[in-house]
């Protein structure tokens, strides 16, 4: 299952200390961010179990320019590997996802070392060609919802009331990031930092009775985070999780709502009859 993360997950890196790096040529005013992610899917349908997706592997990089057309063409050149070209499609930002079925082939073709970038802008001198180091796999621990309730392969939950969303610990480490959402309803963003990142309090009424949502969660632990002249350079590995919501009220919740509604028709009804 693929989700909806690739053009937002990248911002993560925003939220971690900044180390400065060794200048290299100047184009900050063009390029204002470099992020490439090593991913791995799974989908939840039950208590405490989660598969794989079906293309569970994913390599992201995505560019971002300061401004539409400032960078004019992009490329970039894995561990001894060949130049891939990467497109466009507002005039900011550059980027792919490759999705793969089998790790060794994933492992091969995206491996730990150093990437290549080489990108050409407006600003003279025009070409900018910086590093980025991907260690060898530093995954943080999948993400696991540990919510109870679950039905059909969703989650069931009452849309009247507040719900605390409980998940799995990301690990120890303090450069860990827990990013959490839901389409349409809660936005992709940072949950928090660390390993206490173990929670989200969604608002009574935030969901609509009887719709269906996808929900995302993602751990992230970044392998690197600088500035270079003002580009952020950002490396990291992902965990992903995709699962499906139900908002389904409980039986009192429902006969109330039901009631509610009754009653207003049934005053109306009445106002109108007396006029």
């Amino acid at each position: 299952m693929a989700t909806p993360l690739s053009s937002t997950r990248f911002l993560c890196a925003l939220f971690l200390p900044v180390v400065g790096l060794p200048k290299t040529v100047r184009a900050d005013s063009d390029v204002s961010r470099i992020v490439i992610d090593k991913a791995h899917e799974f989908h939840q349908s039950a208590t405490g179990t989660t598969v794989e997706s079906s293309t569970p592997y994913i390599f992201d990089i995505e560019i971002d320019g300061s401004a539409s057309g400032r960078i004019t063409s992009a490329s970039f050149t894995p561990p001894a590997g060949s130049a891939k070209g990467l497109t466009t499609q507002d005039g900011v930002s550059f980027g792919n996802e490759y999705d793969f079925t089998d790790k060794a082939a994933f492992d091969s073709a995206f491996p730990s070392g150093s990437y290549v970038f080489n990108l050409q802008t407006v600003t003279v001198p025009l070409s900018y060609s910086p590093n980025l180091t991907l260690t060898s796999d530093a995954y943080p621990n999948a993400p696991v919802i540990q919510n109870t309730g679950w039905a059909g392969g969703f989650l069931q939950i009452d849309p009247t009331k507040s719900y605390l969303f409980t998940w799995t610990s990301p690990g120890s480490s303090s450069a860990d990031n827990v990013w959490f959402g839901i389409d349409g309803v809660v936005p992709f963003q940072s949950a928090g930092s660390g390993s206490g990142a173990t929670s989200f309090l969604l608002p009574a009424g935030s969901l609509v009775a009887g719709n269906s949502y996808d929900a995302s969660l993602s751990f992230f632990d970044n392998n690197t985070f600088a500035s270079d002249n003002g580009t952020l350079l950002s490396s990291a590995y992902r965990q992903d999780l995709g699962f499906g919501i139900v908002a389904t009220p409980e039986p009192t919740s429902a006969i109330l709502l039901a009631f509610g509604v009754g009653a207003l028709v049934n005053g109306s009804r009445r106002r109108w009859g007396e006029q």
